[in-house]
């Protein structure tokens, strides 16, 4: 799925941290404009009533400053693209979502700006999502 950094995004997975049916999570950076794109995908056929609650979709963007940083950040990881690599940069990340969580929506290209978003590294070392 196309993800829209700036106006003419040119995506490259950088992290996959989840690529299953059911749930993707992964950070894209964009070579037209240096940002990132985080991008989360959670099918979940609870039944609501309604099938298009099925699918949800999060974007948040990380400007180029700070995906530089990120990039820097996670390059101790053996295997970036695996959802199922076990390192500490995949550990302190895959079960959480920058937050706050917007609202779902199919694709970034609608009328409400993605939120943005930013990382820190904790005391311990982890990295972990900071909301900007």
């Amino acid at each position: 799925m196309v993800t829209r950094c700036c106006d003419t995004p040119e995506p490259t997975r950088l992290l996959v941290l989840a690529d299953e049916p059911a749930t993707r999570y992964c950070v894209s950076t964009c070579a037209a404009c240096a940002g990132a794109v985080i991008e989360y995908y959670s099918f979940d056929d609870w039944d609501t009533g309604n099938p298009a609650d099925f699918e949800k979709y999060w974007w948040w963007r990380m400007d180029a400053p700070d995906t530089a940083a990120f990039r820097d950040a996670i390059a101790a990881c053996p295997a970036p693209l695996d959802g199922a690599c076990r390192c500490p940069v995949h550990h302190a990340l895959k079960w959480r979502t920058p937050n706050t969580m917007p609202p779902s929506r199919e694709t970034p290209y609608e009328e409400a700006e993605v939120p943005r978003t930013r990382f820190h590294i904790d005391e311990g070392g982890a990295i972990r999502w900071k909301h900007p």
